[in-house]
């Protein structure tokens, strides 16, 4: 088995140089169906045409393979698009963890 850094699944959101925060988790607090559950992640985009844009993506549970991106936005604003994940998405255990790539 290879190691991966960071460890799956953010592995499957960034590449060399981006940067990963595990947010916590959209559970079944949140009222929302299993489609819409799973971990959800921060990213920063050094790279790419993604570059100096900040993805929040959520894993979905029934498969890991699935990534949902949830919200896109210019720049590195990580206060914000905490808040949205709080408030929108009603993650739970949020961290703030972060992985570079």
């Amino acid at each position: 088995m290879i190691p991966l850094s960071p460890p799956l699944p953010a592995a499957l959101l960034v590449r060399p140089g981006d940067r990963a925060m595990r947010m916590g988790m959209v559970g079944a607090a949140s009222g929302r169906p299993m489609r819409d559950r799973g971990e959800v992640w921060l990213v920063w985009h050094a790279g790419g045409r993604a570059a100096g844009w900040a993805h929040l993506y959520r894993i979905d549970p029934r498969d890991g393979r699935t990534v949902h991106l949830e919200r896109a936005v210019p720049g590195t604003d990580r206060a914000a698009l905490q808040r949205w994940a709080r408030d929108v998405l009603r993650v739970e255990n949020a961290e703030d963890e972060a992985l570079a790539a």
